[in-house]
């Protein structure tokens, strides 16, 4: 019996050992019985967010959506990481981030953002280094509060907003396998002075500075092409030192940390692909501006002059397709023009004639001067009044030679005060209005919708006559952020950036503005955390005074000030005691407002203010953005 037992025993351990070997081995043939987590390798480019409330998400891969969308949840930090490409190298990126800006480029996985700070980001780029840069490019898109997804970018190109403080919500980002080349390009790059060296431009974009009076050091330059051999030089002639000897291929030529400007550049192709290219480039110097362009080792920019380099463009262009000189539009201003700058290459005085050539091709929608017509037309419908076309230059110019490249140029008659708007080319991308013009500034002809707000608001200033009428800093913003905003919506032209002048924050609460007291102030120096409380508060007392009285106020104070009899009706003239003097002596506020105290206005307008403010907004918004997207 004893033995017999033994058997047994061992035939049961030997049957549940044979059940255990079955049971793995039927486990390992089916994975998908074991949870899987989110792999960060499981595609060509990996990514995972930090994000508002949920924390850290799983890893998403090749155009997959990290984030959320419609959630109003914020990114807060990033990382991205590249799968199995094939190729040595890797990815960079770096964030924008509320309150800090810009943050180091982090490459491969390392974390980007704050993480328990609860800072939004509001931009990112990302770019591919390395070899596979060679064979792919990184595309990426963003989520951006307000605007929904934006479109596609790549390469290191910005995605996300500045200066708006939107959060970012989602991002989704791929790699494409780039096409095979059949064209070659030429990037390069210069230090510049306070700044030192910029990233890499190719392909004719600047590289350096417009008018902030920075020289250029040094520079590197780079042919990219698979087709032909071959290659580029290149030499400059440095302040002190003259002529440099020939640099290749992405050598620096000039000097780093020496305070030495560029005066001059020579630049050539060698090899075979000198066949097939020729190179052109062109060169911002100072006093003078951008200089016509040049070829093939002919010299860019002065010899004995001591003229800083500020700028360089280069491209290369094929042999059959050389570009043509001065192609342009051209617009004579007749008049009396006694005094001759050389403001730019294509502007100029001959005998009484202002002779501007406008570049062709340089807008999306046409011609400047076409679009800007056609913008004087919807704001002359809109208000009823008409611009004085009778342009009749004097001699008279407001000009900063350093800053004007090219484009639409019209002067004010210093005697009629006739203002008209200047737009140009220019890095400085700016509007103002100086003693005696208004300057439009617009960013690389850039003219899609995104900068049409900025010339209806300028151009409003041209109907009130600003400087002429002396409006004050409150009531003329006002009226050309209101004017903007009626023309927008009565036009139908799709945009709604215009909103960023009126749109209300906590941060420009003061009692003594929303009191009402500075609607009729001739100065605002309380520029509140720089965010001009004269345009934001201008129009809203605008606003209120339309709502309250009527459309009409609006159309007369225009039609005064077009006629140039306003400055005894808007601003508190000097000599008067208090704002009853002020109300008792203007005319037409008299005729609106009845026989209201200053301090009944005010405080009418502050009780207005704090009942309506959010609906005027909230109805602003909703009335652009539908016609931002066609509805």
């Amino acid at each position: 019996m004893y033995r017999r037992k033994g058997k047994l025993k061992r035939r049961a351990l030997k049957r549940l050992i044979s059940f255990l070997v079955v049971a793995v081995m039927i486990c390992s043939l089916i994975p998908s019985l074991k949870p899987k987590a989110a792999s960060d390798n499981a595609g060509l480019v990996n990514y995972r967010t930090h994000v508002q409330t949920y924390g850290w998400q799983d890893w998403k891969s090749d155009g997959a959506m990290a984030g959320t969308s419609g959630q109003a949840k914020r990114l807060e930090c990033i990382e991205i990481k590249l799968g199995d490409t094939g190729y040595e190298g890797g990815i960079s990126y770096r964030t924008h981030v509320q309150s800090f800006g810009w943050l180091e480029w982090m490459t491969d996985g390392g974390m980007s953002g704050t993480f328990g700070m609860g800072k939004r980001l509001e931009s990112i780029e990302i770019s591919l280094y390395g070899e596979v840069s060679e064979y792919y490019d990184v595309y990426y898109r963003v989520h951006v509060q307000s605007y929904g997804w934006q479109d596609w970018v790549s390469n290191g190109v910005m995605a996300g907003t500045s200066g708006k403080a939107k959060r970012l919500e989602g991002i989704e980002i791929k790699l494409v396998k780039k096409e095979k080349k059949e064209t070659a390009s030429v990037t390069y790059r210069t230090h510049v002075q306070t700044y030192g060296w910029q990233d890499w431009k190719s392909n004719g974009a600047m590289s350096g500075t417009s008018g902030q009076a920075k020289r250029l050091e040094g520079i590197q330059i780079n042919l990219d092409s698979t087709e032909y051999s071959g290659g580029i030089k290149y030499s400059t002639h440095v302040q002190k030192y003259g002529w440099q000897g020939d640099r290749y291929n992405g050598a620096m030529s000039g000097t780093s940390g020496e305070a030495k400007r560029l005066e001059a550049i020579k630049i050539s192709l060698y090899g075979e692909i000198s066949n097939y290219y020729d190179v052109y480039y062109r060169v911002h110097v100072q006093k003078y501006g951008w200089q016509d362009w040049v070829k093939n080792g002919e010299l860019a920019g002065t010899s004995g002059e001591a003229k800083r380099l500020e700028g360089v463009e280069i491209k290369l262009v094929k042999k059959a397709d050389a570009p043509e000189k001065k192609e342009a539009l051209k617009l004579t201003l007749s008049g009396n023009a006694t005094d001759s700058y050389e403001i730019i290459e294509d502007c100029y005085v001959e005998g009484e004639d202002v002779i501007l050539y406008l570049p062709k091709g340089v807008t999306v929608k046409g011609d400047m001067l076409n679009v800007t017509e056609k913008i004087m037309s919807d704001l002359s419908k809109s208000t009823g009044l008409n611009f004085d076309k009778n342009y009749e230059p004097d001699g008279y110019w407001d000009v900063r030679d350093e800053y004007y490249e090219e484009g639409y140029f019209a002067n004010v008659n210093k005697d009629n005060s006739k203002v008209n708007v200047v737009v140009i080319n220019s890095n400085v991308g700016n509007a103002f209005a100086s003693e005696n013009s208004i300057v439009v500034e617009i960013f690389d002809y850039d003219y899609d919708e995104c900068r049409h707000q900025t010339l209806y608001h300028e151009l409003s200033h041209v109907l009130q006559f600003r400087n002429g009428a002396d409006l004050g800093s409150v009531m003329d913003e006002g009226f050309a952020v209101y004017t903007t905003y009626k023309c927008l919506t009565e036009m139908g032209i799709p945009n709604w950036d215009a909103v960023q002048y009126f749109a209300p924050t906590d941060d420009l609460v003061s009692d003594r503005i929303a009191g009402g007291e500075d609607a009729f102030r001739f100065w605002i120096k309380d520029d509140v955390n720089g965010r001009f409380p004269n345009y934001h508060y201008g129009f809203r007392f605008l606003t209120y005074l339309t709502e309250t009285y009527g459309d009409d106020i609006y159309y007369k104070i225009m039609k005064e000030a077009g006629n140039r009899n306003f400055s005894a009706y808007v601003y508190q003239e000097e000599g008067a005691e208090d704002y009853n003097d002020f109300i008792r002596n203007n005319e037409l506020l008299k005729d609106v407002i009845k026989s209201q105290t200053s301090e009944d206005v005010f405080a009418d307008f502050a009780a207005w203010d704090a009942a309506n403010w959010s609906r005027i907004c909230s109805e602003g918004i909703a009335n652009l953005e539908a016609l931002s997207s066609g509805n």
